[in-house]
């Protein structure tokens, strides 16, 4: 669009959209793709598709929703003779919002707000949330984290990850543990609150001081921020372009989290 009113700059935006709406019933006539309206009595159906993940919506109902479910399904058994991960179908509404991609994907659709007694609406672009309880899970699954009751209630604290305290040297450690914060962070640039991280980042940086604590035969991650600060700065040692040795810092990498745009 932004190319298009560099070329036509007197033209208004609405006139450009409906001439490409236009050309598009134009081509599925001509392709024999019949057109349907916009109504409620119109069963549509899109779908998203990024490597081995497939996100349908269907303007249909629950049931109907299911029926192309397994027409699908058979399809990739039969025609493509792949087999689909998960058996077992996830229809929700999309209010509530849907997975994919590592996202939570929500949309506010067609809401309107009174503002100086003039009507308003809100946009309906879709939003862009961190799952941040499935990817606790996900590591606790690895190793980093563990479940802990406390009384009631269940919540997740940090654990050692075994094999790292193997590693050849304090520097490594740090590395491991800040090209994980340095992927999530980026992973989830594109979030509306990349903050939804910070407390998973809190848990993994105990993590990363309870691994160093047990690599010198420490008892606690206080012992650990006692020695290498809140940052868990270590020292360490590497050979420059000129052959020489040259000592270097690394810490636990405090990212930015800011908003994706």
């Amino acid at each position: 669009m932004s190319r298009i009113k560099k070329i036509a700059f007197n033209v208004v935006t609405n006139k450009i959209c409906k001439a490409f709406f236009a050309v598009y019933k134009r081509q599925v006539s001509r392709n024999d793709v019949k057109y349907y309206g916009i109504g409620y009595k119109y069963k549509k159906l899109w779908y998203a598709r990024c490597a081995d993940e497939m996100l349908f919506g269907s303007s249909s109902s629950k049931s109907d929703a299911l029926i192309v479910f397994e027409k699908v399904k058979i399809a990739i058994d039969q025609k493509l003779q792949l087999k689909l991960l998960s058996e077992k179908p996830s229809v929700q509404h999309h209010v509530d919002g849907v997975l994919f991609l590592g996202y939570y994907l929500f949309g506010r659709y067609s809401q309107k707000y009174y503002s100086n007694e003039k009507q308003c609406e809100l946009s309906n672009r879709v939003k862009f949330f961190i799952p941040i309880n499935k990817l606790t899970k996900k590591y606790v699954e690895k190793g980093f984290l563990q479940k802990a009751e406390k009384g009631k209630k269940l919540k997740y604290v940090a654990r050692r990850v075994n094999h790292y305290v193997f590693l050849t040297n304090d520097s490594c450690v740090l590395s491991r543990f800040n090209f994980i914060l340095k992927s999530l962070a980026d992973y989830y640039s594109g979030s509306e609150c990349p903050f939804a991280l910070h407390e998973l980042y809190v848990l993994l940086r105990r993590s990363c001081a309870l691994t160093l604590a047990h690599r010198h035969k420490m008892k606690s991650t206080k012992s650990a921020f006692l020695r290498w600060g809140t940052d868990l700065t270590v020292n360490y040692y590497c050979i420059n372009k000129k052959k020489e040795i040259v000592g270097k810092l690394i810490s636990f990498d405090s990212l930015e989290l800011t908003p994706g745009k």
